[in-house]
């Protein structure tokens, strides 16, 4: 297998554009066109909030043959240090930002096809995205992946779920990040879905769009975002599906949402290395389960995959259990594990419980760097009906004793990223802070 095409159904509409339904073939008509006023040999960085201009900038630059860089964040300082790291650069933005770099192209307004193009074959060799991890464990990596690798993912992925073409794809977190680009883009180019082109975050607003989508609906978020719709109480519509990565769902969110709205919930596990590797369905079932031709190996605490779309020996950050075929048990981050007192826990596992007590809207456990805390954690929580010692009575029903934060401090918000993470600087300074309580605005 040489080459891949781009999309899998031209005849299926792949988005709206100016409120008119973009069918597949259009859509590549118009990436054609956009690529012939990139130039060659160069990285594209994509910085379009647009779903389906994002979708447009990516289909483009992998008819030209440059990979797309997709940043972190987009503040101004990091994204002028990718482009100085990654250069020669071509920006592609719809809303005014961009990078320094040689060429910057607007796709705030681009006209709608009038004719189709045939789908293009890309190499299976082509480098097609340089991604960046979150940075919860330190200072982003970028990570290249070629265009195999995200064709057979995609299509793995579209293999498990019930999805299929016509199916509307609403996003909540941003194309740039991997989620993002893998379930929200690259899927539709492999099922046959419509891009939506939002990114709602507010509960009310992804409820409005959701219900202004036609046909069969599919929400792509996270288990931050489908917690808040959750406690907002926001009527949700009846859905067709919904898929939620980035971090472990809580069993009872999932029963929740399954309940309103009447479908499935599918949680992906997968690594900015590896793509999506395995789903499982939240509310019934604790075990994860391989894609196709994946599969581990163990060496001691370390889990490594390979096979299907991961075409090499690629050592997880997580500890994988129990693992019997193609099924098993996701302990949490190796670097998540922490030891009090002779007792393990994952700090996954513990931020859960705390956001389980009613009253908490979100709250994370986190470890000091500071020696004088003799091995205590600390936990920063969002809960303004509660007090202290309310919290901490809650978390006694809930947890080891040994693992009760010393201190809890209130905050009015976590400084969570916009696929809903805590990195590793942004702790670092909230830990700072937690010296100086006044500044953390605790009620």
């Amino acid at each position: 297998m040489d080459s891949l095409p781009l999309l899998q159904n031209p005849d299926a509409v792949i988005g709206w554009h100016r409120d008119a339904a973009l069918h597949g073939g259009a859509f590549v008509a118009a990436a054609r066109a956009l690529a012939g006023d990139m130039p060659a040999g160069v990285r594209c960085l994509n910085l379009c909030r647009d779903r389906l201009n994002f979708a447009l900038g990516f289909a483009a630059a992998l008819i030209r043959g440059n990979p797309t860089l997709l940043p972190p964040n987009q503040v101004p300082a990091v994204l002028n240090e990718i482009a100085t790291d990654f250069g020669p650069v071509c920006c592609v933005s719809d809303h005014g930002k961009t990078a320094s770099g040689d060429l910057c192209i607007d796709l705030s307004h681009w006209p709608l096809p009038v004719h189709s193009a045939p789908v293009p074959l890309i190499a299976c060799d082509q480098a097609a995205v340089i991604a960046f991890t979150s940075g919860t464990t330190g200072k982003p990596r970028p990570h290249a992946r070629n265009w195999q690798s995200y064709a057979q993912g995609a299509m793995a992925l579209r293999a498990r779920l019930p999805i299929g073409p016509g199916a509307a794809l609403l996003g909540t977190v941003p194309p740039q990040h991997m989620w993002g680009l893998e379930a929200s883009v690259m899927l539709a180019f492999q099922a046959g879905c419509a891009i939506h082109s939002g990114t709602p975050l507010l509960p009310a607003d992804v409820c409005a769009v959701l219900e202004q989508t036609a046909g069969e609906r599919w929400l792509v978020t996270t288990p931050l975002h489908l917690r808040a719709l959750v406690l907002s109480g926001a009527p949700l519509p009846r859905l067709a599906g919904v898929l939620t990565a980035t971090a472990p769902l809580d069993i009872n969110i999932a029963k929740a949402v399954e309940a309103s709205t009447g479908c499935r919930i599918f949680e992906i596990y997968g690594t900015t290395e590896t793509g999506a590797i395995a789903t499982r369905a939240t509310a019934s079932t604790a075990r994860y389960r391989f894609l196709r031709g994946v599969r581990a190996e163990i060496s001691g605490t370390h889990a490594r995959v390979a096979g299907g779309h991961v075409h090499a020996l690629i050592e997880l950050g997580d500890r994988l259990q129990n693992i019997k075929g193609a099924y098993f048990d996701l302990e949490g981050r190796a670097s998540d594990m922490v030891k009090i007192g002779g007792k393990r826990a994952s700090l996954s596992a513990l931020n859960l419980e705390l956001a389980a007590i009613p009253g908490v809207l979100d709250g994370v456990f986190h470890v000091p760097e500071r020696a004088s805390q003799n091995g205590r954690l600390t936990a920063f929580v969002v809960a303004p009906g509660l007090t202290r010692d309310e919290i901490i009575a809650g978390l006694r029903k809930r947890i080891d004793p040994v693992f009760l934060p010393r201190p809890l401090i209130h905050v009015t918000q976590l400084p969570r990223n916009a696929s809903g993470k805590l990195t590793r600087d942004s702790m670092s300074e909230l830990a700072v802070l937690a010296v100086e309580p006044s500044s953390l605005h605790c009620p």
